[in-house]
């Protein structure tokens, strides 16, 4: 059977007691050594024997380490070891213990229960600047914990100033910055008791925000790798990290996912700040521009790019052929149709009525007022302008007007499909009859008279009344 027995730390916190005034040098001064012990090639776990020493070597080489002048020892029992790992907290030791010159520490071992202790050779024991000062501190051992009440200062300048585990994690300083190291990955919690799992916030506990090689990952409300939106930026594969190029994204894939970004102005461009710059919309996606629930937005159509330059907002396709072009000053271009919603052109008049008219109304020109409207009070008026859009539910497709210098407040069908007020009085509609003005006010009716009607057609009915007044959908072609 053979054991194999090493130092990891040796004398970790020796108190400075070589420093100490004299009315205070008779007082013990802990300190602790830390070792790795082996058996037939296995680490050890069990209960140790540690003797501990210190010995003033000969001004000649010895012989053998026995003539060494001990100067202090002692013996410390039933030390546990787990998986090789011990740690020895020496009691007893004084300053007088350690008189100047050179000197040598040396540590034997016996398993408990066995007679004899192995002996490891001596080492140089230097002496080092070094102090530690604090109202309350507790030995450190395996699972132990200290408290400092206080400032705890770490001199020598720059430097990884703690291990954490492994050199691979520690904190430290160098010229104008505080950096911190990982082997792999940084994690940010709140809550929650420690978990080995990697990036994984323990039982109650939540995951603030991760950062590895190629991705920083906010993840706001996400606990125990539940993710619920969690904010993505990084390079490559948003599935998986790795080189490629830059990119951020919101939540999980799920239809629910959104970005917002608030501000009074949003900048997309090249990475020199110059535009052009792309925005590309997958189909089914929406780009708002307002509140969402106003619905000023954009969606994104298959096979097609979002896209601004320094003179217009554009659409295309994947070749960059120019779907729909709107430039600086309101101008659009499209290269292909239009599918408007709903039925009829309109424009927007003034009224002479101070009332508001209802939808289906016949309007005429209003030769008092110039520029404005008037519901039609008499047959065969070749003065009719048209029919206010809106009646049935049908709304126009397409309004025409420019704000502030010909425009109004009620929409006037030009052409198209529109329900129209009719009075079958001077003779039952059918579809296809020509429709004109008629003595009830805001009525059309069935021209019976066409050299008449020249001038004063409103188009063609496209239903049927056969008596009385009610609706009658028009094809609107004035003539």
């Amino acid at each position: 059977m053979k054991t194999k027995l090493t130092s990891r730390l040796l004398l970790a916190v020796l108190c400075g007691g070589l420093l100490l005034p004299a009315a205070v040098q008779a007082q013990a001064h802990p300190f602790t050594y830390q070792g790795k012990m082996e058996r037939d090639g296995a680490p050890f776990t069990g209960n140790i024997d540690v003797v501990g020493r210190v010995a003033r070597p000969p001004a000649f080489a010895p012989p053998a380490p026995q003539i060494y002048n001990l100067v202090w020892s002692e013996e410390v029992t039933n030390v546990p070891v787990q998986n090789g790992i011990f740690t020895v907290n020496f009691q007893t030791a004084e300053a007088a213990d350690f008189p100047t010159g050179p000197l040598k520490f040396n540590l034997m071992v016996r398993t408990s229960g066995e007679a004899n202790y192995t002996a490891l050779s001596y080492e140089n024991l230097a002496y080092a600047p070094f102090a530690f000062r604090a109202e309350v501190a507790g030995a450190i051992g395996d699972g132990g914990t200290s408290q400092v009440n206080g400032t705890l200062n770490f001199s020598g300048g720059n430097g990884q100033k703690f291990n954490l585990y492994t050199a691979q994690y520690g904190i430290g300083v160098q010229d104008w910055t505080l950096y911190q190291r990982s082997a792999k990955d940084f994690s940010w919690y709140v809550g929650g008791v420690h978990d080995n799992g990697e990036n994984n916030p323990g039982t109650g506990g939540k995951s603030l925000m991760e950062l590895s090689d190629s991705l920083l990952m906010l993840k706001p409300g996400v606990t125990n790798f539940s993710p619920q939106g969690p904010i993505k930026v990084g390079c490559g594969d948003r599935s998986n990290s790795g080189s490629g190029n830059p990119y951020v994204s919101v939540g999980e894939g799920d239809t629910d996912d959104e970005l917002e970004l608030i501000g009074k102005t949003v900048k997309i461009s090249q990475q020199d700040g110059i535009l052009p710059a792309t925005v590309k919309m997958p189909a089914g996606s929406r780009l708002y521009f307002g509140p969402s629930s106003v619905g000023y937005s954009v969606e994104g159509i298959s096979n097609a790019i979002l896209g601004f330059n320094s003179e217009s907002f554009f659409f295309s396709d994947m070749d960059g052929v120019r779907l729909a072009r709107l430039n600086g000053l309101g101008n659009l271009s499209l290269k292909g149709t239009v599918f408007p919603n709903g039925a009829d052109v309109a424009e927007g008049f003034e009224m002479s009525e101070t009332t508001t008219l209802e939808p289906g109304t016949v309007v005429a020109i209003d030769a008092e007022n110039p520029g404005k409207l008037k519901q039609s009070a008499g047959a065969y008026d070749k003065r009719v302008a048209g029919i206010i859009s809106g009646a049935g539910g049908v709304k126009p497709g397409l309004r025409l007007g420019q704000p502030g210098v010909l425009d109004g407040d009620h929409d006037v069908s030009l052409s198209g499909r529109v329900y129209v007020k009719a009075d079958a009085g001077q003779g039952a509609i059918q579809a296809g009859d020509m429709l004109t003005t008629s003595d009830t006010p805001g009525h059309a009716m069935k021209v019976t008279d066409h050299a008449r009607a020249q001038g004063s057609i409103l188009g063609k009915a496209m239903s049927n009344l056969d008596s009385g007044t009610g609706m009658v959908l028009v094809l609107v072609t004035l003539q």
